[in-house]
């Protein structure tokens, strides 16, 4: 069974950052290592999603999750 995606954008720390929610129940948060996003966790989030609410998110600089104003990389 498919559950339905809500997505959009939180501002956190001065940045925004983009998410997605799945299902119903406790809420499960996937949290990406290195260079990872919501998409890599979408599967699990998918099959939790009968039990849990899961979110999924973007990491800042990543994907949908833009770069502070003035950022420069090292």
């Amino acid at each position: 069974m498919s559950h339905p995606v809500t997505s959009g954008t939180i501002e956190a720390n001065g940045t925004t950052l983009y998410y997605e929610r799945r299902g119903c129940g406790p809420a499960l948060l996937f949290i990406s290592g290195a260079a990872g996003d919501a998409a890599d966790h979408a599967p699990t989030a998918e099959l939790l999603a009968g039990e849990f609410t899961t979110v999924t998110y973007d990491r800042r600089g990543f994907s949908r999750g833009p770069c502070r104003s003035g950022w420069q990389p090292s």
